[in-house]
């Protein structure tokens, strides 16, 4: 929550379907040091998983922010997080985790 709250160069999404939330979308802007945005958190509530909201509020946040590459690092114990970002057109960048246990993955719009 501290790391949230000062972001200056992001921004956190909550997303409500009938006054319910249902997700929470963190991403990072593009600068000077990368030139993707980043989806820094994605949580779907977890009585709404496996019905596609997670997959359409993904779609959203792509399609406002129009960017042509986006990266998302996710933790290598969370296979079903791969898995959902596989399904949904992202490629790995490295079966490897990183010094932080995490694996990036990447998409890019044609």
């Amino acid at each position: 929550l501290h790391t949230v709250l000062l972001e200056e160069n992001g921004c956190e999404y909550s997303i409500f379907l009938d006054n319910t939330l249902i997700a929470v979308v963190g991403i990072l802007f593009p600068d000077a040091d990368h030139s993707a945005f980043y989806i820094t958190d994605f949580c779907v509530k977890p009585d709404m998983k496996n019905k596609g909201l997670g997959s359409m509020v993904l779609a959203e946040i792509l399609k406002m922010h129009q960017s042509k590459q986006w990266r998302a690092f996710i933790d290598e114990n969370n296979p079903q997080a791969l898995q959902f970002f596989q399904k949904n057109g992202w490629k790995l960048i490295s079966n490897e985790p990183d010094e932080h246990g995490m694996i990036e993955v990447e998409f890019h719009l044609q």
